[in-house]
């Protein structure tokens, strides 16, 4: 009987755990340095995995880069593999910053951060061109012609995988909530970018989630009977926030605001000058940053560099068209074609370890039957069910 407990106990931590559990390098960041990391107030509350590049060549560098700016990932996963332990256990990195998903806001309180070396991106021609650690490679992205992506080695993608995937377990999280860094602060993020492998990471590790579009033939009907606001109400119950965070206003679109105080310190100074005439000019209105001003096509972007940047999904669905430019307001066919294939497989998808995702499933359903819009999805529904 004994030995049976053991055995059923052995294959448990097997599942949970894995067999492929990498091998993780501690090397603590000294909190005492800097305040890059303090500990969890609370226990079991980690619902996010956030992957991010650091933006430099070397971990050595990025070590550095951390403690000067009191910044601090969970983890960092080197080009050849390594993965460094940068925060203990219990340890509340800062690697979100003001972020936003699903119905949590600041998400260095819940989530983990996992930094991967990468350089990130250069304008063509510039510089990095034969730094020997650039292993990897630099490759465009049709959404953005205009720049260079360092791509991330085979090594690294993999233990970042392996590393998502044993997290997830680890914490019981649900696919859709193992998020890039732009998914959760779009606007002001983009990291990892368009070469990450998300695809890849969740054929090899079931890290993640990424759709199949295997039956994107049985979706071009939607592509006209639903609204563009139906897309962007389905792409929030997947987690994406359209509703501009409060912190959000002053700090993401500073710039905005800015160039239309300019311009109102231009009409008030011809306003003055002119006051004393008549009829009398009309005094101009200070501005105000309307709160949602920009942000819904930063989240429109978040989502392409997710979903809609690796190249064999592209070459998939290439009948449909292409990837619109980042800033891009409408989204292509394609891109519907992509959200309707993630949002349609992810409320299929049972994860073999974690069942399905219940809470979205039901957010979905409630969804598709509002009576405002069930006359445009009444199909939508249907293709859930098959």
């Amino acid at each position: 009987m004994r030995g049976l407990i053991c055995f059923i106990c052995f294959v448990i931590c097997c599942r949970v755990f894995g067999f492929n559990q990498p091998e993780i390098i501690e090397d603590l960041l000294d909190s005492r340095n800097g305040f890059v990391w303090r500990n969890f107030e609370e226990e079991g509350n980690i619902r996010y995995i956030v992957l991010h590049y650091t933006f430099s060549q070397t971990y050595d560098l990025s070590k550095n880069i951390y403690l000067a700016r009191g910044v601090s990932p969970n983890f960092t996963v080197d080009y050849d593999g390594s993965i460094y332990k940068n925060a203990p256990n219990r340890g509340m990195a800062f690697h979100a910053g003001i972020s936003a998903f699903n119905d949590d806001v600041d998400l260095n309180r819940f989530s983990v951060g996992i930094e991967q070396v990468n350089p990130a991106c250069v304008l063509e021609g510039g510089e990095y061109e034969d730094e020997p650690w650039n292993t990897a490679g630099r490759s465009k992205w049709d959404g953005d012609d205009k720049t260079l992506w360092f791509e991330f080695s085979q090594e690294q993608y993999e233990a970042t995988g392996k590393l998502a995937r044993a997290l997830q377990l680890q914490h019981k999280i649900h696919g859709r909530f193992v998020v890039g860094h732009a998914d959760i602060a779009p606007g002001r993020k983009v990291d990892p970018g368009p070469m990450f492998p998300y695809r890849l990471i969740f054929e090899k590790f079931n890290a993640g989630y990424y759709p199949s579009f295997d039956k994107v033939e049985k979706y071009k009907t939607l592509l006209s009977s639903l609204k563009n606001e139906d897309f962007l109400g389905l792409l929030s119950i997947y987690g994406y926030v359209f509703d501009l965070p409060t912190r959000y206003r002053s700090y993401n679109y500073q710039p905005i605001f800015e160039k239309k105080m300019n311009a109102y310190k231009a009409e008030i100074a011809v306003y003055r000058e002119n006051q004393k005439e008549k009829p009398a000019p009309i005094k101009p209105k200070m501005p105000i940053i309307p709160p949602q001003e920009g942000y819904e096509v930063s989240v429109l972007d978040s989502f392409r560099l997710h979903f809609c940047s690796d190249a064999k999904t592209l070459e998939q669905l290439s009948s449909f068209g292409s990837v619109s430019k980042l800033g891009s307001e409408e989204l292509s066919d394609l891109e519907k074609v992509v959200i309707l294939a993630l949002i349609i497989g992810y409320y299929n998808y049972d994860d073999k370890d974690l069942g399905y995702d219940e809470v979205f499933r039901e957010s979905l359903q409630s969804f598709v039957q509002d009576p405002v819009r069930k006359e445009r999805t009444k199909e939508l529904d249907r293709l859930l069910k098959i």
